[in-house]
């Protein structure tokens, strides 16, 4: 089994949830959902989920936003970097090893990575 697939942990990123939702509680930072993490006009969530990547991405596009639809989180600049290490970290378990999907993809025949939200997923 590839070191990939055993990873059991995914990211999702959604663009802002529909300011129309207005939140029931001030434990969580709004237009984000409860369970969700606000940073930089996206909204992330670390579910604990042993999932392929291609599984992984599927769950992330059932959640719906304004610009379209979720995505394993695309990693832009450092600073989206370091946050996705930090959330990643502070929600580290044994039953997860720490270990995260992000949304790139390795195109056969290319030895890129590119995005899942460009490469046929969405």
């Amino acid at each position: 089994m590839a070191v990939g697939r055993a990873l059991l942990f995914l990211l999702m990123v959604s663009a802002l949830v529909s300011p129309l939702i207005s939140p029931v509680s001030t434990s969580y930072t709004k237009p984000c959902l409860p369970g969700w993490v606000l940073f930089n006009d996206h909204c992330y969530r670390v579910t604990p989920e042993k999932l392929t990547f291609n599984a992984a991405e599927a769950f992330c596009q059932g959640f719906a936003h304004r610009n379209g639809r979720g995505h394993l989180a695309s990693v832009r600049n450092n600073q989206e970097n370091g946050f996705i290490v930090n959330l990643a970290s502070s929600s580290w378990t044994t039953a997860t090893g720490g270990a995260v999907w992000i949304g790139l993809v390795n195109v056969r025949g290319f030895r890129r990575f590119y995005s899942s939200e460009i490469v046929g997923n969405g």
